[in-house]
C-alpha cells in the first residue's frame, strides 16, 4: 500500500469499563491498526462580514496564517500585539478612531457553500452602509499549532493569550468579554479570566451551560438554569420562523424549504444541546441589550461565539441526516440575527468576523466496511508506543475521569494509574461536592494572569522601596546622633544676638 497519501489510524489502547464495572487488561496482540486515505478537509476560512471605516483590509491577499488571526484582531482595535505580525493584510487605519468591539462568531462541521450562504445572508442588510464586497481568507493551518488545536490557535494567538485576555490587562479591567460555546474548551480559548469577563460552557453532566467570571457581577447568571428550565424558556422562545416547539413531546420541529418537518427530541444529548447553545447566544444578546451602560465606555468589548454543537447532531444522526440539514438551516437564521444585533449595539462601530471550519469526517462515515469488520476483532482502545506514552495517556484518562465524578477506572497495558485530577474550567475541587456558581470561582484554581510588563514594574518598584528605605535609615541614624548644642548653630546663640542679628 502506498504510504504518500495514506495515513495511519491509532485506535483505543485502553479498555475503559462502565461506571461501576472492573479494570480489564489490553492484551496487545490484538491491536489493529487501520489505514484510510488522507481526507481532503474543507478549508477553514475567515470572513470579515463587518469593519468600521476606521480598519482597512488588503482584499488581494489569499490566506492568512491560523495563529495570526488572534494577533490581527488585537491590532485593528489599536492595540500593540505582543507578537509580531507578519500578515500583510492590515492596513494603517483612522488611529484616533478604533472599533468599539470585536464580534468573533465561530462555526464548525458547517459546510463552505452554506457558510457563503450565511454571509449571503449577512451582506443584505445595508443599514450601517457595509460594503458587500465582504473580505474573504482562507486560513492556513500549516504551521506547527502551539496549543495542539489549530482551531484554538486561532483565537489565542502564537502566546497563547487570547484578545479578551490582553485587552482586559491593557484597558484595566473595564471592558465586557463574553465567551459562549458548548464546548468548555473553546469556551475557555476566549475568557478574559478578570474584570467584567463572562464564560458560559456546557457542563456535560447534567446538560446545563454554567457561568463563569471572576468578578461579582451576575449579570448572566439566569443563564445557568436546569435543563427543565430551559426547556420552559424554549416555549416562548423565538429560534426563527421556521421553528417551533412541541411542549408536549418535548420535540422541537424545524420546517425545511420543501414543507419536511425534521424533529428534535430535546431527550436526545445531542439535539437539546444544539437548542440550549442556540437559546444561550440569543439570550445573552437580550442581556447585553438591557444593560448598555456596561458598553458605552472608551474601553474596546470583545465576544468570541462559538457554535459548536453540529458535530455532535453529525455523530448522532449521520452526517448527511435530516437533522443536520435542519440545523444549519437553524444557523441561516441565527447567525445573521447576532450580526445584526451587535451592529445595532455598537451603532456599525463593530468589527465582525465569522470563522468557519469545515468538517475532518470520521471512519465510521467514510470506510463503513473497514469499521464493521475493525469493530467486529478489536474492541475499542487507544494504540500507542511507548510505556512512557502509555502511563500519561493513564493519569491523563483518570484525572478526566475524576474530574466528571466518574468511578470508572482505567487499567493501561495490565497497570493501574493513580488518578490526577486536571485543571480547566470544569474543575472542581472535590467530586462529590456540587458545582455552584457561589463557589465556582474557588475550584477554577486558576493562576494569575501577568503582562510582559510585570517584571519592569515590579523591578521599578522593587528597587524604588530598596532606595527609600536606606535613605530613611541613614535620615534616621544621622538624626538619633546628633548634638543640637553642638551641630546646631541655634542653640549657641542667645535670643538677644539673634534678635540683633
Amino acid at each position: 500500500m502506498a504510504c504518500q497519501n495514506w495515513r495511519k489510524l491509532l485506535l483505543i489502547a485502553v479498555i475503559i469499563q462502565a461506571i461501576s464495572g472492573p479494570c480489564v487488561a489490553l492484551d496487545l496482540q490484538n491491536v489493529l491498526v487501520v489505514e484510510t486515505p488522507k481526507k481532503n478537509e474543507e478549508p477553514s476560512k475567515l470572513t470579515i462580514v463587518h469593519k468600521p471605516d476606521s480598519v482597512s483590509m488588503v482584499k488581494e491577499i489569499q490566506s492568512i496564517p491560523a495563529h495570526d488571526i488572534s494577533p490581527v484582531i488585537t491590532l485593528a482595535l489599536g492595540l500593540t500585539p505582543t507578537q509580531g505580525v507578519h500578515w500583510k493584510g492590515l492596513r494603517v487605519g483612522n488611529i484616533f478612531k478604533r472599533p468599539s468591539a470585536n464580534v468573533l462568531i465561530a462555526v464548525t462541521d458547517v459546510p463552505i457553500d452554506h457558510v457563503n450562504s450565511i454571509i449571503a445572508i449577512i451582506t443584505l442588510d445595508n443599514k450601517f452602509g457595509i460594503d458587500h464586497s465582504y473580505t474573504s481568507y482562507r486560513v492556513d493551518e500549516s504551521a506547527k499549532t502551539v496549543t495542539g488545536n489549530a482551531f484554538l490557535d486561532m483565537v489565542h494567538g502564537p502566546n497563547k493569550e487570547n484578545v479578551a485576555t490582553y485587552v482586559s490587562n491593557v484597558f484595566e479591567k473595564k471592558p465586557l468579554t463574553v465567551s459562549i460555546s458548548a464546548s468548555y474548551e473553546v469556551a475557555q480559548a476566549g475568557f478574559g479570566n478578570q474584570g467584567k469577563s463572562f464564560s458560559m460552557f456546557l457542563d456535560g453532566l447534567d446538560e446545563k451551560f454554567h457561568v463563569a467570571s471572576p468578578s461579582d457581577d451576575h449579570l448572566f447568571d439566569s443563564l445557568s438554569a436546569s435543563k427543565e428550565a430551559t426547556l420552559k424558556e424554549f416555549e416562548k422562545f423565538n429560534f426563527g420562523k421556521d421553528v417551533h416547539f412541541n411542549v408536549e413531546k418535548k420535540l422541537m420541529i424545524v420546517t425545511l424549504p420543501d414543507d419536511k418537518k425534521i424533529p428534535f427530541d430535546m431527550n436526545k444529548r445531542s439535539d437539546y444541546i444544539f437548542f440550549a447553545e442556540i437559546f444561550t447566544m440569543l439570550k445573552s444578546l437580550e442581556i447585553i441589550k438591557a444593560n448598555k451602560d456596561l458598553i458605552h465606555d472608551d474601553a474596546p468589548d470583545v465576544y468570541t461565539y462559538s457554535i459548536s454543537s453540529i458535530k455532535a447532531l453529525d455523530m448522532e444522526h449521520g452526517k448527511d441526516s435530516n437533522q443536520v440539514h435542519a440545523a444549519i438551516r437553524v444557523l441561516h437564521h441565527v447567525v445573521p440575527k447576532i450580526y445584526k444585533s451587535f451592529n445595532e449595539m455598537y451603532d456599525g462601530e463593530a468589527l465582525i468576523e465569522l470563522l468557519s471550519r469545515g468538517s475532518s469526517g470520521r471512519l465510521v462515515f467514510e470506510r463503513p466496511e473497514q469499521a464493521k469488520k475493525m469493530y467486529e476483532h478489536v474492541k475499542p482502545h487507544l494504540h500507542v508506543q511507548g510505556t512512557n506514552m502509555v502511563n500519561g495517556i493513564c493519569h491523563s484518562l483518570n484525572g478526566l475521569l475524576n474530574l466528571f465524578g466518574s468511578k470508572a477506572k482505567i487499567d493501561c497495558h495490565g497497570q493501574s494509574s493513580d488518578a490526577r485530577v486536571g485543571r480547566s474550567l470544569m474543575a472542581a475541587a472535590t467530586t462529590n461536592s456540587p458545582l455552584t456558581e457561589k463557589n465556582f470561582l474557588k475550584r477554577l484554581n486558576i493562576s494569575p494572569v501577568y503582562t510582559s510588563d510585570y517584571p519592569v514594574i515590579f523591578n521599578i518598584i522593587l528597587w524604588l522601596m530598596i532606595i527609600l528605605a536606606i535613605g530613611l535609615y541613614v535620615t534616621a541614624a544621622v538624626m538619633w546622633d546628633m548634638d543640637p548644642g553642638r551641630d546646631s548653630i541655634i542653640y549657641r546663640m542667645t535670643s538677644q544676638r539673634i534678635k540683633t542679628d
